[in-house]
């Protein structure tokens, strides 16, 4: 609800108007039930249908007849009555539709996360690759003996290949387990501003693990086929 446009007096010849805070209700945060200032101006802003625990009732019925009466509420603190409303404003989402514009801000974020994060996974497949071809160059004389003894070549691109899979599912769940110590602290955080639930996607977290081990095999096909290619007296014989 607002009231037209007219000069502002402070009561008193105080430098700011009087906030309203009808008894019980929760201190707001970020902006006020109401303001008064001299010659009865009243003003309300951000009034919604929650109640004084900071509930919504369900339906919209009940949301809409808790709304009005918080601005009752707020207009018996200054002293007025529902009659000397000026005008009343209104602006109604469904449910739905307020969580799909709660949510826009949210999927951006996330949608940058991700994007850095296929990045982080492309710089990972790098490391992994160059880390297995220089561990490849280093053991050629330990390769050369396996191949000695009896591996075949296929069990030792297996080798290389596991090995590879066993450093990316190392990182990604050292990675996913501080990414959850550090969402729940967020929320231990926020939990005055309302955010007050953690709410775990373990679907996507098995689907990185996923894609984890599957870019290991990928990161580990050119390490494997050299070490495959080895000729095994030269390996042997290798310093």
């Amino acid at each position: 609800m607002t009231a037209p446009k007219a000069p502002l007096f402070f009561a008193g010849g105080e430098e700011r108007p009087t906030a309203l805070q009808p008894p019980g209700w929760p201190m707001p945060k970020g902006y006020a039930n109401g303001m008064m200032a001299d010659g009865r101006i009243l003003v309300t802003g951000g009034v919604v249908g929650w109640d004084v625990t900071g509930n919504f009732p369900d339906g919209f019925v009940a949301q809409a007849r808790q709304t009005l009466s918080n601005i009752r509420a707020i207009l018996a603190q200054g002293g007025a009555e529902p009659h000397h409303l000026v005008r009343l404003t209104w602006y109604v989402l469904d449910i739905d539709e307020y969580k799909a514009e709660q949510s826009k801000s949210v999927n951006l974020l996330l949608g940058l996360v991700y994007a850095l994060l296929g990045l982080a996974i492309l710089i990972a497949l790098l490391g992994i690759a160059n880390t297995l071809a220089l561990s490849v160059l280093e053991r050629t004389r330990e390769l050369g003996m396996m191949r000695a003894v009896g591996m075949s070549r296929a069990q030792l691109r297996s080798s290389v290949r596991w090995e590879s899979v066993i450093i990316a599912l190392q990182g990604t769940l050292i990675g996913l387990g501080i990414g959850v110590v550090f969402g729940w602290a967020l929320v231990v955080a926020l939990r005055d501003e309302g955010i007050d639930r953690l709410a775990i996607p373990w679907t996507t977290l098995a689907i990185v693990v996923v894609l984890a081990a599957v870019a290991g095999v990928l990161a580990a096909v050119f390490p494997a086929h050299r070490a495959a290619k080895l000729d095994i007296l030269r390996a042997i014989g290798a310093e």
